[in-house]
């Protein structure tokens, strides 16, 4: 199967991978079907690991961060401006 050059860089840059089974020709590349299905499982996992670590951020924002006051942001007490 082919793809254009573009794509594959695009997919072995956000994966890591360089695949193999590639034939170049100046604007596309030809894969095999094996090595399409493995590109499509590489991008479903990094997809996942994003996934994972948005939401360890987002649990960790809500464990350690609380909201505050712009006048806690800057050390100022509310009663000075009253």
């Amino acid at each position: 199967m082919k793809i254009s050059k573009d794509l594959y860089m695009r997919i072995s840059g956000i994966t890591g991978v360089d695949y193999t089974g590639v034939i170049v020709t100046p604007e596309e590349f030809y894969l095999e079907n094996e090595t399409i299905i493995a590109m499509i499982e590489d991008l479903f996992c990094e997809i996942d690991s994003l996934e994972e670590k948005i939401e360890d951020m987002e649990q960790d924002i809500r464990d350690n961060y609380k909201p505050i006051s712009p006048y806690e942001m800057y050390g100022m007490s509310e009663r000075d401006f009253h």
